[in-house]
């Protein structure tokens, strides 16, 4: 997982005192495929037979955290 922060926009008007001045704080879930000095890149889905898709680039100045989940190995059952 990957807590980074993400400019936005929005369409609504909204007042001066009201506006978020600030990037809103998302979080990544998925593969990490790369990550080093220049960023993160996620998929969010494993296909058989080796590729990825979903990808994601998150640049680096904009990551605030990264995390590593553990994947259970058990099925439930049906």
């Amino acid at each position: 997982m990957v807590v980074w922060g993400d400019a936005h926009s929005t369409e609504e008007e909204a007042k001066e005192t009201e506006i978020k001045h600030e990037p809103w704080v998302i979080k990544t879930y998925g593969w990490v495929l790369r990550s080093d000095d220049r960023g993160v890149t996620l998929a969010g889905e494993w296909v058989d037979g080796g590729t990825w898709r979903a990808r994601t680039f998150i640049p680096r100045a904009m990551v605030i955290e990264e995390h590593v989940l553990g994947l259970s190995t058990r099925r439930k059952k049906p």
